[in-house]
């Protein structure tokens, strides 16, 4: 984790429901263009949607892979519209020009397993402009948030309504190719989390968000994409002020969150710890760390269902339990540090679907309770080890709620 950061009127009416007609019937018939579509490109998703419910809305996140499998030629995608399918009428979301560019990253035809994280810029970047074309072999990765209000039914399958360009040869004609991809909604409920601190008030620095670099931590493991940190959070401790450390900013002790408790979020068995992680000096970040060094000192629990829970950047030699152990939700497990990938003392956590740390996709989850206090504004200021941040009026207390990307929470302030 980084605290700083380094998409007439007759006239008019008739063209508007013409359009939507043309769309309508573009959804619900697949035309020929279509089906000569698919023997170019192919189109995948990661994991399905999981709903999962924020303070007013309710969070469909998922991600849209699309291959040029077998053009010669350069394709460019133009648009995603996508709808409910028992809805088609009413678009939930849309990317198109910016908003693509900006939720979007261009994978490398000559995709590897990367071995430490600096090498994932080698097949994984942003795309140049809304006009970036797509070489057989290369892929885009569209990264979809959906917000939908708490009080409308979740859709349990969403149609996306895709729009690619094909240049000719000679760059004079354009083809437009179009495909339809259902994503079915995953009728998973997110796992109920309890406190993995205690006290407060902790930024959920980097927590969901369609933003968030956790959201965008796409890894090319064994010749395919994983996002282990799909929800992942980091928390830091705010004191006085915004401020989160005071004095040499360069000495982890300094920082209000080192050293405190870990707890267990839920019942579960340990399956693996490293806990011999030398810690990095506040504000220095290690070079070329393997994927697992980048970890740094962290405890690995089975929770159920499929679902791990991963503790991270823990403090050296703090970890209190081993592999086999069973424990129980609260229970003390480790101290907060700053090992592994990491510029400053945080813990993240995250939850998985699957037990390897890269090989594996995140999952959404809620706390049984915490208080909503605020919200962090902007990047912290390393300089002044300060985080501003505007608190409520009067802070809110939210059951079985995913917290958003740093909003600023207080959970028990009791073991």
């Amino acid at each position: 984790m980084r605290y700083k950061k380094s998409l007439p009127y007759i006239i008019s009416a008739l063209v508007c429901i013409a359009a939507f007609l043309a769309i309508t019937v573009a959804i619900i018939i697949p035309s020929c263009a279509e089906e000569s579509s698919k023997k170019l490109f192919s189109v995948k998703i990661l994991e399905n949607p999981i709903p999962a419910p924020s303070i007013d809305k309710t969070i469909l996140v998922y991600e849209l892979v699309i291959s040029n499998e077998h053009s010669e030629l350069p394709l460019r995608l133009r648009k995603i519209g996508i709808a409910d399918i028992g809805r088609i009428d009413q678009t939930l979301a849309e990317y198109e020009g910016k908003t693509l560019v900006e939720n979007s990253l261009i994978i490398s035809s000559s995709l590897k397993d990367i071995k430490n994280l600096s090498e994932a810029n080698k097949y994984v970047n942003k795309p140049d402009d809304v006009n970036s074309l797509l070489k057989k072999g290369m892929s885009w990765l569209v990264f979809v948030w959906i917000e939908i209000d708490r009080d409308r039914a979740v859709p349990r399958c969403l149609i996306n309504h895709l729009i690619i360009e094909q240049e000719s040869s000679n760059g004079d004609t354009i083809d437009v190719l179009t495909e339809n991809y259902e994503v079915n909604v995953s009728d998973k409920k997110p796992v109920v989390l309890g406190d993995p601190v205690l006290g407060g008030n902790w930024v959920c620095a980097e927590g969901p968000g369609p933003f968030s670099y956790h959201r965008r931590a796409a890894l090319p493991i064994d010749g395919t994409l994983h996002i282990s940190q799909r929800y992942a959070v980091d928390f830091i401790l705010l004191g006085d002020q915004g401020k989160f450390a005071y004095g040499d900013m360069t000495k982890n002790e300094n920082y209000y969150c080192y050293g405190k408790k870990v707890h267990a979020v839920a019942d579960g068995t340990i399956i693996a710890v490293k806990n011999d992680a030398e810690e990095n000096a506040a504000l220095g970040h290690p070079k070329d760390l393997s994927l697992e060094e980048s970890e740094g000192n962290y405890i690995i629990e089975d929770i159920g269902r499929g679902d791990y829970a991963f503790y991270c950047h823990l403090r050296f030699e703090s970890i209190s339990v081993k592999a086999g152990y069973q424990v129980k939700r609260g229970k003390v497990i480790a101290l907060l540090g700053n090992s592994g990938d990491s510029d400053a003392p945080h813990l993240s956590l995250r939850i998985s679907r699957g037990s390897d740390p890269t090989r594996s996709e995140g999952q959404p989850f809620v706390f049984e309770t915490f208080k909503l206090q605020g919200k962090a504004e902007g990047d912290a200021d390393m300089t002044l080890g300060k985080w501003p941040w505007t608190p409520l009026a009067k802070p809110v207390t939210l059951n079985k709620v995913m917290p958003q990307q740093n909003s600023v929470v207080r959970f028990a302030d009791y073991d």
